[in-house]
């Protein structure tokens, strides 16, 4: 099992990346204002996902299965 724990955590890493990425591109397609504000100041994220909640409801799923992954990888090890 032991094994297993880095490929659960590589996984776990490019599934959080995606959906970053996703999380961004949403950003930018609102405007380019809300996309340079996600890069430069994290507050600015929290902001856009309870302001754009339809938006960026999935891409945070999908960061959150990432992150639940990782933590996967980390207890079978």
């Amino acid at each position: 099992m032991e094994a297993l724990s880095p490929v659960f955590m590589l996984i776990g890493l490019i599934i959080f990346i995606i959906g970053g990425i996703w999380y961004l591109v949403a950003c930018f397609k609102k405007s380019i204002w809300w996309g340079l504000g996600c890069i430069i100041l994290p507050v600015i994220q929290i902001i856009f996902f309870f302001v754009h909640w339809n938006v960026a409801a999935k891409p945070f799923g999908i960061q959150i299965l990432g992150i639940a992954i990782m933590f996967a990888g980390t207890y079978l090890g």
